[in-house]
């Protein structure tokens, strides 16, 4: 599999960048509601405890039915109006149906249970199945691999990269089973990942992907742990911004990304009119770099900027 990647972006741009996977909160409302994580095709994990939470009123009462259980699970919405109960779930198998009952009713409809993986992290995760330009060029074989792909039992939840500064209990996205037009966008290592599950085990897979591309291992860590490390401290100061002032430091960002590309562009000669790209040139005085290489590994461990390769 392969795919493209851009630019690196600074340590404090990644970890702006990265703070924007998983969340949108929850406004206070009068009836019932759940995450978007609890919708029509999701998959719960088998033989375990599932953790089912909402909103309602405060001191509201809530009643969960479970078509694969003969009692029902019942709670009370604490003071803020929030309230979490656990469902026990059987073996693989489906669908089932759920029921929240409070001042309104919320059914769920075909339920699976089976194995349910979160899939997180950068490029390598985020990279779908299918080619999607300019970003990702599809993993090899993607044409066939997206036809292919009819597995109604495997279920995909792609979590939306938006804002937050602070962990939520709300995210955007739907649960979708695969089929060759849903697999196209997807996280290919994710799918692979739960085609062989789904293979070898003979059960309903759920693949929650949470990924974001150039976020750094700081993007997805605690912001109270990495304020006990001092190199984290001046990094993390425009998340206090944040909080106060999110259009500003929004603008900021998108004004300093337009210069930076302006500089880019100045500075470069295949869009200055120098003709840095013609087959005559003589590159003679270029440096050799070794293909599927960093900068930072050789020679131009020093350079901050763009750069032209000639193929050889």
């Amino acid at each position: 599999m392969h795919f493209q990647s851009s630019h690196r972006m600074s340590l404090r741009r990644r970890l702006l960048a990265g703070a924007w996977i998983l969340v949108t909160t929850a406004p206070l409302q009068a009836e019932v509601r759940l995450p978007a994580l609890f919708r029509d095709h999701m998959v719960l994990q088998q033989r375990t405890d599932v953790p089912i939470w909402g909103w309602a009123l405060p001191g509201e009462r809530i009643r969960i039915a479970a078509s694969w259980n003969v009692g029902d699970a019942s709670t009370t919405a604490d003071d803020a109006g929030e309230w979490i109960v656990r469902v026990p779930t059987p073996s693989a198998g489906g669908p089932h149906q759920l029921t929240i009952e409070g001042s309104n009713t919320i059914r769920i409809e075909d339920v699976l249970i089976g194995e349910v993986w979160l899939c997180s992290g950068q490029s390598n995760m985020e990279m779908p199945v299918g080619n999607i330009r300019p970003s990702y060029s599809g993993v090899d074989g993607h044409e066939k691999e997206i036809i292919e792909a009819d597995y109604p039992a495997i279920r995909f939840f792609d979590v939306k990269n938006v804002f937050a500064t602070e962990p939520v209990k709300d995210v955007e996205g739907e649960w979708k089973p695969c089929t060759p037009e849903t697999v196209r966008t997807f996280s290919a290592t994710g799918y692979f990942f739960g085609r062989k599950l789904h293979r070898e085990l003979g059960v309903p897979v759920g693949l929650i992907d949470s990924s974001w591309g150039g976020t750094p291992a700081e993007a997805w860590t605690s912001q109270r742990a990495l304020r006990k490390m001092n190199d984290f401290r001046s990094t993390l100061s425009p998340i206090d911004q944040i909080r106060s002032d999110p259009e500003g430091i929004e603008r900021t960002n998108r004004d300093q990304l337009a210069d930076w590309w302006k500089r880019v562009a100045n500075r470069d000669p295949g869009t200055t009119g120098d003709p840095g790209y013609a087959r005559d040139l003589d590159d003679s005085a270029w440096q050799a770099l070794r293909v599927s290489s960093r900068f930072s590994d050789g020679d131009l461990k020093s350079h901050d900027d763009t750069g032209r390769h000639k193929l050889k």
